[in-house]
């Protein structure tokens, strides 16, 4: 019986030094990836607020108008949330409004890290106003709002809402 020459028998696998340089070789490409993989994270998580503030106020005024009712959207910039809710039954109680359905009336939480910095309804401050309450009304228009807020690493992003129109701009 012949035997199997010994180099043969080596060529069955890896060896022990060739798998740790494979794995080293991994591990530096991950820790030289991670901080602009972590940036992207960042900035895709931006991106989904400012699209969701965005929404939330459309669809305050979209409501209001083709409800044909009042709509609040109603921000409180200690917690971080946004909400919307509609007026019911107006010729009853002017007072009383219900949550929207959907993603306004459940409310928008700003994430961690993400902090209201101004606020303003109809261009004054709410702080003078001691109210953070914005009206969308049936015809269209709105108070007007104007948010700022910062994010963690030091962005502020702005978002407006018109009175005449209630058109929504963002800006960065």
């Amino acid at each position: 019986m012949p035997c199997l020459p010994r180099l043969q028998h080596r060529d069955r696998g890896f060896t022990l030094i060739e798998l740790v340089v494979v794995m080293s070789i991994i591990a530096v490409a991950f820790f030289a990836v991670r901080p602009a993989f972590q940036g992207a994270m960042r900035s895709a998580e931006r991106r989904a607020v400012l699209r969701s503030l965005v929404s939330l106020l459309t669809t305050a005024r979209t409501e209001a108008v083709g409800n044909g009712v009042l709509v609040r959207v109603i921000c409180d910039p200690d917690q971080g949330l946004l909400w919307a809710e509609e007026q019911v039954e107006p010729e009853i109680d002017r007072s009383h409004f219900e949550p929207l359905g959907g993603q306004a009336g459940r409310g928008l939480h700003l994430p961690d890290g993400y902090e209201v910095t101004r606020l303003e309804i109809g261009g004054v401050d709410a702080r003078q106003l001691m109210t953070t309450e914005c009206y969308c009304y049936p015809d269209g228009s709105t108070d007007g709002l104007l948010l700022v807020f910062e994010d963690a690493s030091g962005r502020k992003a702005e978002l407006q809402m018109s009175p005449a129109t209630g058109k929504v701009v963002l800006g960065e």
